[in-house]
């Protein structure tokens, strides 16, 4: 048999929006402030871990992007320094990531210039990096600069073989 009593009073708690230990317990309410800290402090423990996590991520990410981007450019410069002659236009993206960007990405240097085999960057956090091209060494030159300067961006590159020894690259 059903009690009617109890049955009013099951309407009533699921009516009234509070659970039913809330109700019975008068200090329920003045836990709920504590309870609140010990989740936020809790969470305060964990974010900044999850987020050194994510940044690492996102600088291996971008590193990665940045090199095959290079690699592209690279790999293009030694076959026509193999050729002797020729050369193309080709679209690159040195985009950054999240927490990563890219400071600047710099192709060769003047001709004869001691860092006209290397390609340097720097992402957001690091050291200076070098990448070069070997088998055949690439010497990429940049006539009026001392060195193609690019940032994060995108960019159609030009990649020309000069004289059967250097390799010219510039930007419109």
């Amino acid at each position: 048999m059903v009690d009617d009593d109890n049955l009013v009073m099951m309407v009533t708690v699921r009516t009234s929006g509070l659970s039913h230990s809330i109700r019975r317990d008068d200090c329920a309410l003045l836990g709920m402030p504590y309870r609140l800290l010990i989740a936020l402090v809790s969470l305060s423990l964990v974010v900044p871990a999850v987020m050194s996590g994510w940044s690492s991520v996102d600088y291996v990410q971008t590193d990665q992007r940045v090199r095959a981007e290079i690699g592209r450019v690279l790999a293009a410069a030694q076959r026509y320094l193999q050729a002797g002659s020729g050369g193309e236009t080709m679209d690159v993206v040195f985009d950054g990531g999240t927490f990563t960007h890219v400071e600047y990405i710099v192709f060769g240097d003047t001709p004869g210039q001691s860092y006209s085999r290397y390609v340097r960057y720097r992402l957001t956090g690091s050291d200076e990096q070098f990448m070069t091209a070997k088998n055949p060494s690439v010497a990429i030159v940049d006539l009026d600069s001392g060195g193609l300067r690019l940032q994060e961006g995108k960019y159609t590159i030009h990649i020309e073989c000069l004289n059967g020894i250097d390799v010219a690259v510039w930007v419109d």
